[in-house]
Formats: C-alpha cells, sequence, structure tokens
C-alpha cells in the first residue's frame, strides 16, 4: 500500500541553513498531507515556493499534493512550464522526468550537463525501471554525490528499498535516524522494514517511540495496524485502523485493510460496509473490489459474488484472480461448462495460478475426463 511519499520526507536538501521560517511551513504541509488534509498541504508547499527557499522540498511538496488529488496533468503541464522556464536546470528536469513514463524520463533526462545528485538519483531509477544495465552504476554516482544530511540518506533508502534492498535501505535509515532523531517519518518507515523482515515485536517497539514524537500521526496507528494483521491479531487491528480513521476519515488504505480484518473476523457484513465505502472513494481500486467479491462469495451470495466479478473483469479483463473467481461461482450456480472456461482463462493468463488448474481437473474429474484430469 502507498504510503506517505518518500521524497517528501526525505529532500530537505537543497538550502542547508536559516531556514527555520520556511521549515517550519514545511513541516506543517507535510504533516497536513499525512493527515490527508491534501488542499491545505498543498497551498502550504506553494507558499513555500514562493517564498524562494527549500524548492526542491517544496516542489515535490506539490506533485504529490496534485498526485493525491487526482491533477496528474495538472502537475505535468507545471513542471513542464518549470523546466521550460530554465531548461538547463538538472533538478527541474529530474522533477519533471518524476511524472513521466520510464522511456519518456530517460529522454527528458539525456545530456544533462553537471548534474546534481538529485538529478543522478532520479536518472539511476529511471534506469532500473527500464531494467538497464547501467542502472547500478548511475545509482553509485548519485550515492556518491549525496550529501551527509538525514534527508538524503532517507531519499536513498527509499530507492533501496523500491529495489527490494531492505537491509541496506534499514542501514541507511538507522544513520538518518541517529542524525535528526526529532523525525516522526524515520523510525515509521524503519518500522515497516522490521514488519516486511518478519520482525513484529521490533517494528511494534520502534512504532511506540514513533508516537511520543507525534501522537496524533496517523502513520503510526496504521503501521501498528499492518502488524497486528500480520499476527493475526485482529481485535488490535481494528482498534489502530479505527484510530487512523478517526484523524484521517478517507484514508482508503486504511479503510481496506480495516475490511480485511472484519473479514478475517467473519464480520461479513461490517466488511463489505467499510469496502464499499472504501470503493466510493477510489473506484478504480482493483484489490478493494476483490475482496468485496469474495466476502459476497464466502456469504454464498453468488448472483452478488457474479456481479461483482463482472465489474473487476470490466475493468480489468486481464486479471487472472478475477477469472478465478468467476469460475468458482459459476461452480457453485451448478454451470461446469462455463467454470471451466473462466478456469482455462485465468490459467492461460497465470499459468502458475493453483486454484484455476485445480478446479480445472476438478470439472474434468466431475465429468469423467480422469486422463485429460
Amino acid at each position: 500500500m502507498k504510503r506517505i511519499p518518500f521524497i517528501i520526507a526525505a529532500a530537505l536538501l537543497v538550502t542547508g541553513v536559516g531556514l527555520t521560517a520556511t521549515e517550519d511551513l514545511l513541516s506543517r504541509a507535510e504533516r497536513r498531507l499525512r493527515l490527508g488534509k491534501t488542499e491545505e498541504a498543498l497551498a502550504d508547499f506553494t507558499r513555500a515556493e514562493s517564498e524562494g527557499r527549500a524548492p526542491l522540498f517544496a516542489r515535490l511538496g506539490i506533485q504529490e499534493s496534485l498526485l493525491r488529488l487526482g491533477r496528474g496533468e495538472e502537475a505535468r503541464e507545471r513542471f513542464a512550464a518549470l523546466r521550460d522556464a530554465a531548461p538547463g536546470d538538472p533538478t527541474r528536469r529530474a522533477l519533471l522526468a518524476r511524472l513521466l513514463p520510464p522511456e519518456q524520463a530517460r529522454e527528458a533526462l539525456e545530456g544533462l550537463s553537471s548534474p546534481g545528485w538529485f538529478a543522478l538519483l532520479v536518472r539511476a531509477r529511471v534506469l532500473r525501471a527500464l531494467g538497464d544495465e547501467t542502472a547500478a552504476e548511475a545509482f553509485r554516482a548519485a550515492r556518491s554525490a549525496c550529501p551527509s544530511d538525514p534527508r538524503a540518506l532517507g531519499l536513498v533508502a527509499k530507492v533501496e528499498e523500491d529495489a527490494g534492498e531492505t537491509a541496506k535501505a534499514r542501514t541507511l535509515l538507522e544513520a538518518a535516524r541517529k542524525l535528526a532523531p526529532e523525525r516522526i517519518d524515520l523510525p515509521v518507515r524503519l518500522a515497516n522494514l522490521l514488519r516486511r523482515e518478519g520482525k513484529p515485536e521490533e517494528a511494534l517497539a520502534l512504532l511506540g517511540e514513533a508516537r511520543k514524537l507525534d501522537p496524533d500521526d496517523p502513520e503510526v496507528p496504521y503501521r501498528e495496524a499492518l502488524v497486528h494483521l500480520d499476527r493475526h491479531d485482529l481485535d488490535a487491528a481494528v482498534r489502530a485502523l479505527n484510530t487512523v480513521l478517526s484523524l484521517r476519515r478517507d484514508d482508503v488504505d486504511a479503510l481496506a485493510a480495516l475490511g480485511e480484518a472484519w473479514l478475517r473476523k467473519g464480520e461479513t457484513e461490517k466488511a463489505r460496509e467499510i469496502l464499499h465505502r472504501a470503493i466510493a472513494l477510489a473506484p478504480k481500486r482493483i484489490d478493494l473490489r476483490h475482496t468485496l467479491a469474495f466476502s459476497l462469495a464466502v456469504d454464498h451470495e453468488n448472483d452478488e459474488a457474479l456481479a461483482a466479478y463482472r465489474e473487476i473483469a470490466s475493468l480489468d479483463p486481464l486479471d487472472p484472480e478475477c477469472h478465478t473467481g468467476l469460475g468458482w461461482i459459476y461452480l457453485q450456480k451448478g454451470m461446469v461448462a462455463r467454470a471451466e472456461k473462466e478456469f482455462r482463462r485465468a490459467a492461460d493468463l497465470d499459468p502458475m495460478n493453483a486454484a484455476a488448474l485445480f478446479f480445472i481437473g476438478y470439472s474434468l474429474d466431475e465429468r469423467g475426463d480422469w486422463k485429460q484430469a
């Protein structure tokens, strides 16, 4: 689940001293973004940019705010105009490249003279996304050019995390935390890495430390809830997620996790109530619709489940899990031929789909075709 942008939490790097007033403004903007007050955060980031101090951080905040508000095209136009005003500025070109598909981003970054560390890092990420064999070398160049700053370390750590290098990311975040123990994003991110490494107790301990920095930050109970879900402590997960939603009412990720928690507790009606609310906020989130369809199937609401899976198929006809779900519902309704067709479609899309392969064998066995089964 994608959370608070790494770049915002890590990027106050361009200016070094005399930032007290602007840094307070940016800190407020960052907190507002975490609370889901995106319009207010955008206003603060825009004001910070107009003051001309910490421009990289302010502009990254503007980017993320616009993307969260569904205004991606506006963001691209805004940063294209910023680049055109100073086409030789490597940071401006890198800011625009972050909003482009990888191939276009690579073109946007070509021919840079004396690129700064940020442009080098964006270029490394683009090359990595394209599977370019020079990505590792590009990343080393970015790392060597990066200043020794807690926010810089946090930014580099996120690139390592995205590449699956969780141990390296953790080392960088621990170093950043020693330099800036007051930053709440660092223990939260460290806790998430520890959770992914299967260390729930350590993760919860770090989140407890983060809470002392800001008792009202919704990211802390959200991350705690994920740990509780991993440990099957569903009551604790529900409590934590309700805390998140009291602070950030329309948090779709928290609603998704709460729907999952209620479903795992066997409270399917409560799960569906939450999931409908989440889908209304994010109608294109396929994962929400899958959980809703599954909850209907669990309750043998076959007609409603069938309609839910068909909606998923209309949004993504190449989703193998959707075709598996359709096959299961058709099987429950006694429509064996239709079920087998859907299972075969699922297996074609994902040859390792064990459920689809099992049910293909099951349907063949049902009609006595043991040789093919």
